[in-house]
């Protein structure tokens, strides 16, 4: 092609215009395809979780690993190991596969970390994987009117669980949680709370707590019985 004063870019520009496109499979480098996209997960903290991103098209690829916008430390492998997992590092993670022509990025994954609350760890062994456990409760609240009030309720299980709040039986508005807030409490926000925590697979709920407005006591016991 030099003879003829062609260049590479040249020759790929005439063959597209021609629509020839086996000719230009042979002069396009394949392209970066990701065969394995990190899964989302929640699980509890002190044990070791892995999310893994492959791809192929290319054979020297290098990987890149991103916890929200920031990149991560050393997440420069196809697998990025916690070992142990904590709680700070929940968060949105994608990773970034490039070669020295182009790059493309995972899908997003979700990392969500639960802390152990009043739960001993052998109560979750032999748990099945997509069984849903509440490892964070609800906690009953006595409030004065102003005040803010924030519940907090906690699972893991696979896929990862979804959140809805209910009052006095009602889902709630904005409900759709771990932590529901209402930063200017009223008396109309008295009443039973709990929370129910579901995935395609399972559904539990918290136990129920109540929350008080007002000067009057809390009791912070619930007679009801909840799984």
């Amino acid at each position: 092609m030099g003879e003829r004063g062609c260049t590479v870019v040249e020759l790929v520009e005439f063959l597209q215009a021609l629509e020839h496109t086996e000719a230009l499979q042979c002069l396009s480098p394949p392209g970066i395809k990701i065969v394995v996209q990190p899964d989302p997960k929640s699980v509890v903290s002190g044990r070791t979780v892995k999310l893994c991103c492959w791809a192929t098209g290319h054979p020297f690829l290098h990987y890149q690993w991103f916890k929200q916008e920031k990149e991560v430390p050393h997440g420069n492998s196809p697998e990025l190991i916690f070992n142990p997992v904590s709680v700070s590092d929940s968060g949105f993670y994608i990773c970034r596969v490039n070669s020295d022509s182009s790059f493309v990025f995972s899908r997003w994954a979700q990392l969500d970390v639960c802390d152990l609350q009043g739960v001993s760890y052998g109560s979750l062994v032999g748990l099945p994987e997509n069984k849903i456990h509440v490892c964070i409760q609800p906690q009953s609240q006595n409030l004065m009117v102003g005040d803010t009030l924030i519940l907090e309720c906690g699972a893991v299980g696979n896929p990862v669980p979804h959140y809805q709040w209910f009052r006095n039986g009602f889902p709630l508005t904005n409900g759709n949680r771990k932590v529901y807030t209402v930063s200017y409490v009223d008396m109309e926000h008295q009443g039973t709370y709990w929370c129910r925590v579901f995935n395609d697979q399972d559904n539990q709920e918290s136990k129920k707590i109540e929350v008080m407005i007002g000067n009057g006591s809390v009791n912070l016991t619930h007679n009801e019985s909840w799984q």
